[in-house]
């Protein structure tokens, strides 16, 4: 339990940092979108970024269907990148 929480906060750090940093933006993957998105929400309001820049997509590893859901949104949202 402990190493959880302490993952879940190097994570809340982590994208703070990257967010503040690059200016560009972030993805969460994240296997519960409503722990997603208070996590994305909180890391928002504690590091001044907005919307479009930490985005919240669903993955569950544990489900081929959701990582093929996952790899579809991803290259959806970042198509402008990979041309």
């Amino acid at each position: 339990m402990m190493l959880l929480l302490l993952l879940a906060i190097l994570m809340l750090v982590t994208m703070m940092e990257l967010s503040l940093v690059t200016g560009g933006k972030v993805y969460m993957a994240c296997r519960s979108m409503e722990r997603g998105h208070a996590a994305a929400e909180e890391i928002k309001q504690k590091a001044g970024v907005d919307d479009s820049q930490l985005i919240v997509i669903q993955l569950d590893i544990s489900s081929l269907s959701s990582v093929r859901n996952f790899a579809n949104s991803f290259k959806t949202s970042t198509s402008s990148v990979f041309k």
